[in-house]
């Protein structure tokens, strides 16, 4: 999602810097090696949504983002401005919403959503399975 979020929507580095720079040529590569990796996982069969069975199932894609976002709000707290990962809403849409409220609810905020954006596309997987389980 972030790899995808990134190309239909580059807020944060392209605002600042041009795509012909070190920053964008960065962005463009991490981002699309995001997607690139996951589209190969998906098309490969290597990962597959179907196997999400317990709550943790739900749960674990998330935790790469998680991890990632330690370092990234280590950064947003140590450095002026910055807004990786967008964990101070401080960023497009989100802004007003940033401003109205205190960072460490931003914060808290956002950890949600991560979960959620990595949970939705395991759902109705995890619910099928759910439901065989109860009738089987």
């Amino acid at each position: 999602m972030g790899g995808t979020i990134n190309f239909v929507y580059p807020a944060n580095i392209l605002s600042n810097y041009s795509a012909i720079s070190f920053a964008g040529f960065h962005t463009f590569f991490y981002h699309g090696a995001l997607v690139f990796c996951a589209l190969a996982m998906i098309i490969s069969g290597y990962h597959s949504y179907a196997k999400a069975k317990k709550w943790v199932d739900l749960l674990l894609p998330a935790v790469p983002a998680l991890c990632v976002s330690v370092i990234a709000n280590i950064v947003n707290f140590s450095e002026i401005g910055s807004d990786y990962m967008f964990f101070r809403l401080s960023s497009f849409f989100f802004a007003p919403i940033g401003a109205a409220l205190p960072t460490a609810v931003c914060v808290v905020i956002v950890y949600v959503l991560y979960i959620i954006i990595h949970a939705a596309p395991y759902l109705p997987c995890f619910i099928k399975n759910r439901r065989k389980t109860k009738k089987g």
